[in-house]
């Protein structure tokens, strides 16, 4: 927040941070917001995992078939779009787009490429 408010005050040109959270901050300046974008191209790229105990294949296997079932089911690409496409709870709206990257993660987890 401050790295923005030093943006909006004519102090700094422009700054980095994770894409969603300069969609937020743009998210909740109302009118101001409008002014400022968030640019398309990757500075990084940060894949993100999950951790779990190590020797516990049946828990490894819940994992796997859950993030199977949510691809199958659309529960993914509906709860992308309700936090991400969406209004939000408190009004403000994100609108950031899936990310090829996304897009085909979600893929190899089994969720159609057409819908």
């Amino acid at each position: 927040e401050t790295a923005y408010a030093l943006v909006k005050a004519g102090q700094a040109d422009a700054f980095a941070t994770d894409d969603v959270l300069l969609y937020g901050l743009i998210a909740t300046d109302g009118q101001d917001g409008a002014s400022y974008t968030v640019l398309p191209d990757k500075l990084s790229y940060e894949p993100y995992g999950i951790m779990f105990r190590k020797d516990d294949p049946e828990f490894a296997g819940v994992v796997a078939q859950t993030f199977t079932r949510l691809a199958e089911s659309r529960a993914l690409r509906c709860t992308y779009e309700r936090w991400f496409l969406k209004r939000l709870p408190n009004g403000e709206r994100l609108d950031i787009p899936m990310s090829n990257d996304l897009r085909t993660s979600f893929q190899l987890m089994g969720l159609d490429a057409q819908e």
